[in-house]
């Protein structure tokens, strides 16, 4: 297939960068991304009532669908080097299917995943009626979260590369069980921020895209002993600015020639 010879980060960024565009943009059968990505739905059903209401109003498709969408657009940036790892592991007329099998494992978690999310953000709303209680909340546990040992453990679990069958219907089995696998961590990890994006009642497209793009960045640091306190994205950080330093060059390519000479013994510096 000529699509398997194209890297699959980028198919994975292609993907996300479409699944951004649908939400944002909303469609017939999905919500739109204020709707149900951020805590704006959520923070609009006060009361038992009111829930009952919306639960009826809603259909359950579209509900699943936008999830589905948002599951998307912010994850599969992350399982790029786990699909490389089933393709280099699987022989050519196996590819496709473990690759298939794997993004199906994946993202049958992350569904199950936003049933508890989506359930839990609920009960929350219900059961803490000050409208900036549920977000609050949310975020300290995060914060928490983040400063905890266990972070850092699930984290590291995300990071494996178990050996994969490669004969017979191995290479689907096990494409599926590895999907499942790191579909689990991740939400493990990724558990908590989503909690606070889908319980902010105010600035939730743009918390949204922040928890996205954290999450993405302390995913691409390398794993490490668990130990308590905030680990810094630095890979991200040094991307950034590695990126920036190469596009002022290209802006000006004279400007790295562009030093400071140190005054000779005896001079200086002083006309």
């Amino acid at each position: 297939m000529t699509m398997l010879r194209v890297p699959t980060e980028t198919i994975m960024l292609g993907a996300s960068a479409a699944g951004w565009a649908l939400l944002v943009l909303g469609g017939p059968t999905t919500l739109s991304l204020p709707d149900l990505c951020t805590g704006r739905l959520i923070a609009s059903i006060p009361s038992g009532a009111e829930l009952t209401y919306a639960l009826a109003w809603l259909s359950p498709s579209a509900l699943t669908a936008s999830w589905a969408l948002m599951v998307v657009a912010m994850m599969l940036p992350l399982v790029g080097s786990p699909l490389a790892h089933v393709r280099n592991r699987s022989f050519t007329k196996d590819r496709a299917s473990a690759i298939l099998a794997f993004i199906s494992g994946y993202l049958a978690i992350w569904m199950v995943g936003g049933v508890v999310l989506v359930g839990f953000s609920l009960l929350a709303r219900l059961s803490l009626t000050k409208p900036s209680l549920p977000a609050l909340t949310a975020f300290t546990l995060a914060v928490v979260w983040q400063v905890t040992p266990w972070k850092q453990i699930a984290l590291n679990r995300c990071h494996i590369r178990p050996p994969l069958a490669v004969f017979g219907r191995g290479p689907l089995r096990a494409g599926l069980r590895y999907g499942m696998w790191h579909g689990l961590w991740c939400v493990v990890s990724c558990a908590p921020i989503m909690l606070v994006a889908l319980l902010a009642a105010t600035h939730g497209d743009a918390i949204m895209v922040l928890a996205a793009i954290w999450i993405w960045a302390e995913r691409i640091e390398p794993p490490r002993a668990p130990s308590r306190g905030l680990i810094l994205p630095r890979r991200a950080v040094h991307a950034l600015f590695h990126h920036m330093a190469r596009s002022f060059r290209h802006r000006m390519p004279g400007a790295h020639k562009l030093v400071l000479a140190a005054p000779r013994d005896g001079e200086t510096g002083a006309n």
